[in-house]
């Protein structure tokens, strides 16, 4: 919901609900105790302000739960704000768990998160190199010698294609796909198994 669009200091405010899930088979999903596919839903709402210049900042608040009994719910509050910096396009993202522990530690935890993602456009294509960083601030990522302060990086590379040039009373779509390495801290890697991750992503993505 935009809330208000246009010139000055405040160019735009923005109101956003959402919700995420993912479907897992293997152990934290249809082969683990609860022998159910629905590993995790989670539920987002945010307001974003937008500045002159690009500069972005919201505040999101997620209740992460798990249909299947995987994990208890944990419900968290984050501030983001991001600058287009020479098509860096770096941010920064502060969160605060308000209830629950994400680690399954024994404190609430805080987190920073530090990121860009590179980009490049070229006859319609959009080719970007996201990096980014996680680390705990305070009890994020407990693990067997306390808290850890590295949770993982990551940087990978991602591909757009538009599937039309205009935007049409269908809106606009495009399929994109991307590859991305991750490199787990020691309490992740305990929890994951492996301390390396390659994750591979493809989609299709609609604006209107």
């Amino acid at each position: 919901v935009a809330l208000r669009s246009g010139g000055g200091a405040v160019r735009s405010v923005t109101v956003n609900v959402g919700m995420w899930n993912s479907l897992h088979t293997g152990v934290t999903g249809a082969d683990g105790p609860s022998g159910k596919l629905w590993y995790e839903s989670d539920f987002w709402t945010s307001v974003g302000v937008g500045f002159a210049g690009g500069v972005n900042v919201a505040a999101t608040y997620t209740a992460y739960t798990s249909p299947n009994g995987a994990f208890p719910s944990v419900k968290e509050v984050s501030f983001k704000a991001s600058a287009p910096v020479r098509g860096t396009n770096p941010y920064a993202l502060v969160a605060f768990e308000l209830e629950g522990q994400a680690d399954g530690g024994a404190v609430e935890g805080r987190y920073l998160e530090l990121g860009a993602a590179p980009s490049l456009g070229l006859r319609g294509l959009v080719v970007a190199v996201p990096v980014k960083v996680g680390l705990s601030l305070d009890g994020y990522y407990e693990g067997l010698r306390g808290d850890e302060r590295f949770g993982f990086f990551s940087i990978g590379a991602s591909l757009t294609v538009p599937l039309s040039g205009e935007r049409s009373r269908f809106g606009r779509w495009n399929v994109h796909g991307g590859a991305d390495y991750v490199r787990l801290g020691d309490s992740n890697a305990l929890r994951l198994g492996d301390n390396t991750k390659v994750i591979i992503s493809a989609g299709i993505g609609l604006s209107y």
